[in-house]
C-alpha cells in the first residue's frame, strides 16, 4: 500500500499528554556514536532529539570518552554517557553497552563513529542482545553491511535502517543507478529480505517495511549538507521511542517533521547558507506547526507543482491593487497589504513579560516553560496564549479571524481536565516582543455564525451584543500577537468577563496564579499551603544569606533553581546549595580569578560555550549556565557528586591528574544536607506538588 504521507498523520503521533504523565510514559533514547573526527554528528544528533519537546521522556548520548569534553558543553537536556575508547574510536566494552541495552527503549546507532571492527562488534553485539529498537544511520550502516545476512535476521530488536543512495547501494549490493531508477522498489525489496523498517533519504523520501510505503514529499536541495542525516536520527529516534507500536508511521513522520524543520530554515537563512544545525534549531518550530501551533509553509513540492498558476494569480492580484490604489487611495491599500503580513490593527509593538509564577489550572500544575507559548504579563495584567492545548484546559476553542477586524471567536468546551504540558523544557524566561492589537473584539459563538450590529457603549468599553451573550470588543493594548503572528494573547480578565465559561481567577503572590473553570469551585480553593511552605523555606534560606534581596526576589529566585533543576533533573537543593557555596546568592560577585555571578562562570567558560559574558550578571541565565555546567560534570564521572562538584570547582584537569581535594566538594553535599533539615526543622515543605486538592 503506498500513500502520501499527510500532515494529519504525523500529528496523531503527538496525542495530548495526560497530567500525571511522566518522562518513563514516552521512552528512554540512548544516541550511540562520535568519535574524534566527527564529535559534531553525535552533537546534531541530540540537538535534534533535544528539540522533540513532545518525544521521548529521556534521552542519553554515549560517545568515547575521549570527546566528551568537547560535546559536554553542547549535551543540555540529555545525559553524557562516556564509553571507552581506542585509536579516537569507541572501544566495544560488553559491560558498557549491556547496561545500555537493558535501560533504553530506542538505540540510534552510527552517527559519526567511524568505521572500525570496534563498532562492528558493538552492533553485532546489540543485533544479538538487545530487544528494543534499533536505528541504524551513517557508519552504523556500513558496518551492518559487512555483517552476513543470517546475523541480521537473527536478531530480537526491531530494525530502522536509515541510507542516502551510496549507503543504501552498498547495503543491498546494487549499483547507485539502480536506487535512483527504482528507489521505491529497492526500498521495498531490502526491507522485505532483512525483514526491517528502511528510511531512503532523497529529494523524495520512501519508507517502507516492504508491505506498506509512505512516501514524504517535505525538505529542502539545501539540506544536501553534511550533517543533516545526523539530525534525522536524532528525531526519529525521539518519535519512534513514544509510538513504539506504529513503528513505520513514525519513522515515516521524523522525516516529515526533519523536512519540514530545513524548509523553515532555508526561509529564515537561505538555500546556500543552510547547514545541518539550523534545520536541528528548526524543528521546534517543525513541531509546533504540525500540532496547530502555527501556519505551515507549502511544501517544496506543492510550490513548484503551483508555480505557474501562483505567478499568474500573482501578476493578476498586483493589477486589482494597483487600481485598487488608484480608486481608495494608497492610504486605504496600506491597509489592506501592510508590511510583513501584519494586519492593519497591529500598529505598534509591545514587550510581553515572561510570568515567573506557577500557574494551576483545575489545580493542575502548568510549568510556564513547559508550553510553547508561555503565560506573560503587560501593564500589571497576565495574558493568556490561545493556544489549543491552554484553550482545551481551560475549556473554549479560540479561532482567529484577523481579516475581520482581529475578531477572536471564543466557543464553549469541556475542559480537558489535564495539564498542559508541551514539554518544551528549554523555555528562557525571556520577555516576548509582540505586535499590538488596537482594534478587535472577542466573539462568544462560531465563526459561522452571524455577529449582531446592535452595540452600546460602557464605560468606554464596547459590548457588542448578540443574543444572551456580550461579545467584548478589545482595544489599545488589549490583544496582543505573538511576534510571528501565529499565536494571540488575549488579557486573562477579558476571558473572566464571559460569564458563559464559567472562569475564576485566584492569584497569591508566592504560590502564583490559579484558575478554576468550574462555576462553582472559585479559583482560590486551589491555594496550596505546602507549595507556599516549600517556596517560601527556600526563599527564606537565600534571604538569610543575601540581606539586601527582597522576599519577592528571593522568592522569583526559588523559581528560577526549581527551573533549573527539572531541566536539568537535578536536586534544587543541591544547586541552591553550591549557589551558596560559590556566591551566597550574590548576583554580582566577582572572584580574584574572574568568575561571575551566582554560579561563579568564568568569563571564558561562558564565551567558550556560546553565552555572552555579560549574560552572567543575570540570575536566571547564570543559574541556568551552571546548573547545566554542573550536571554535565556528573555525567562525566559518572554520577560521582564528588568528582563532578571538584571538577566544577578546580577544573577537570586537577581531576585527571589526582591532585585533588574533595574539600569543597563535601563542604556543598554538607549544605544541601543542611537546607533540608533546616525545612524540616522550620516546619516547611520538602515536596512541590503539581496536583492540588480542592478544598471546597
Amino acid at each position: 500500500m503506498d500513500r502520501v504521507l499527510t500532515e494529519q498523520q504525523v500529528k496523531s503521533l503527538f496525542p495530548k499528554r495526560k497530567a500525571d504523565a511522566n518522562k518513563s510514559d514516552f521512552g528512554y533514547i540512548a544516541l550511540v556514536g562520535g568519535c574524534r573526527r566527527y564529535s559534531g554528528a553525535i552533537r546534531l544528533a541530540d540537538m535534534a532529539a533535544s528539540a522533540m519537546r513532545s518525544g521521548a521522556g529521556v534521552c542519553a548520548v554515549a560517545a568515547p570518552d575521549n570527546i566528551c569534553d568537547i560535546i559536554a558543553s553542547n549535551i543540555l537536556e540529555s545525559t553524557l554517557i562516556p564509553l571507552s575508547s581506542a585509536n579516537e574510536h569507541i572501544r566495544f566494552v560488553e559491560e558498557e553497552f549491556e547496561e545500555i541495552a537493558e535501560r533504553y527503549d530506542v538505540i540510534a546507532f552510527g552517527m559519526g563513529i567511524g568505521l572500525s571492527s570496534e563498532t562492528k562488534k558493538a552492533l553485532q553485539y546489540l543485533l544479538e542482545n538487545y530487544d528494543g529498537t534499533l536505528i541504524v544511520d551513517a557508519d552504523g550502516i556500513n558496518a551492518l553491511a559487512k555483517l552476513d545476512r543470517e546475523s541480521i535476521l537473527a536478531r530480537s530488536c526491531d530494525l530502522i535502517i536509515t541510507p542516502h543512495m551510496k549507503e543504501f547501494a552498498r547495503m543491498a549490493k546494487c549499483e547507485v543507478d539502480d536506487v535512483r531508477t527504482a528507489p521505491l522498489e529497492k526500498a521495498k525489496a531490502l526491507a522485505k529480505e532483512l525483514e526491517c523498517i528502511v528510511l531512503l533519504k532523497g529529494h523524495t523520501t520512501y519508507v517502507t517495511d516492504g508491505t506498506e510505503n509512505y512516501t514524504v514529499e517535505r525538505g529542502v536541495p539545501g539540506m544536501a549538507t553534511a550533517g543533516s542525516g545526523d539530525v534525522l536520527s536524532g528525531i526519529l529516534a525521539a518519535v519512534a521511542a513514544s509510538n513504539p507500536d506504529r513503528l513505520l508511521l513514525a519513522t515515516a513522520g521524523a522525516a516529515y517533521i526533519n523536512g519540514l524543520a530545513g524548509e523553515l530554515a532555508e526561509e529564515d537563512i537561505g538555500e546556500v547558507s543552510l547547514i545541518a544545525s539550523d534545520t536541528a534549531r528548526h524543528v521546534k518550530k517543525a513541531l509546533a506547526i504540525i500540532l496547530g501551533h502555527e501556519k505551515a509553509p507549502r511544501s517544496v513540492h506543492q510550490t513548484r507543482r503551483h508555480s505557474v498558476f501562483g505567478k499568474l494569480v500573482a501578476a493578476i492580484l498586483i493589477i486589482a491593487l494597483a487600481i485598487g490604489a488608484v480608486w481608495f487611495g494608497a492610504g486605504y491599500l496600506s491597509k489592506i497589504v501592510p508590511n510583513n503580513e501584519v494586519v492593519s490593527t497591529f500598529d505598534h509593538i509591545v514587550t510581553m513579560h515572561y510570568m515567573s509564577k506557577d500557574i494551576y489550572i483545575d489545580g493542575k500544575l502548568v510549568n510556564n516553560y513547559q508550553i510553547y507559548r508561555p503565560f506573560t504579563e503587560l501593564n500589571n495584567r497576565t495574558y493568556v496564549p490561545l493556544t489549543d492545548d491552554v484553550c482545551a484546559a481551560l475549556g473554549f476553542k479560540a479561532s482567529w479571524d484577523h481579516e475581520n477586524q482581529g475578531v477572536i471567536y471564543i466557543e464553549k468546551t469541556e475542559p480537558t481536565g489535564e495539564g498542559v504540558f508541551f514539554a518544551d523544557l528549554a523555555w528562557d524566561l525571556e520577555d516576548v516582543t509582540a505586535w499590538s492589537l488596537s482594534s478587535g473584539k472577542l466573539v462568544l459563538g462560531s465563526p459561522d455564525e452571524e455577529p449582531s450590529r446592535a452595540s452600546k457603549i460602557f464605560g468606554g468599553i464596547m459590548r457588542v451584543f448578540k443574543g444572551a451573550s456580550g461579545d467584548i470588543v478589545l482595544g489599545g493594548e488589549e490583544a496582543i500577537s505573538y511576534a510571528d503572528g501565529a499565536v494571540m494573547y488575549v488579557p486573562l480578565y477579558r476571558l473572566l468577563e464571559i460569564d458563559e465559561l464559567g472562569l475564576s481567577s485566584y492569584y497569591e503572590t508566592v504560590t502564583g496564579l490559579y484558575i478554576s473553570t468550574d462555576p462553582k469551585i472559585g479559583a482560590e480553593n486551589y491555594f496550596s499551603e505546602n507549595n507556599e511552605a516549600y517556596i517560601l523555606g527556600r526563599a527564606e534560606y537565600i534571604n538569610s544569606n543575601q540581606k539586601n534581596l527582597t522576599m519577592g526576589e528571593c522568592c522569583l529566585y526559588e523559581y528560577y533553581f526549581r527551573h533549573a533543576a527539572i531541566i536539568n533533573g537535578l536536586d534544587e537543593d543541591f544547586l541552591m546549595a553550591l549557589a551558596k557555596q560559590e556566591s551566597s546568592f550574590d548576583t554580582n560577585d566577582t572572584s580574584a580569578t574572574g568568575a561571575l555571578g551566582i554560579m561563579q562562570v568564568t568569563r571564558s567558560t561562558a564565551r567558550d560555550n556560546g553565552m555572552n559574558p555579560a549574560d552572567l550578571y543575570t540570575p536566571h541565565k547564570n543559574i541556568d549556565f551552571g546548573s547545566n555546567y554542573i550536571k554535565n560534570f556528573i555525567a562525566i564521572y559518572k554520577g560521582n557528586v564528588t568528582l563532578a562538584l571538584t571538577a566544577y570547582n578546580q577544573g577537570a584537569g586537577a581531576v585527571q591528574s589526582g591532585e585533588y581535594s574533595t574539600g569543597y566538594a563535601n563542604s556543598v553535599l554538607s549544605k544541601q544536607s543542611d537546607i533540608k533539615s533546616r525545612m524540616e526543622s522550620r516546619g516547611y515543605s520538602n515536596e512541590f506538588l503539581t496536583v492540588l486538592e480542592c478544598t471546597k
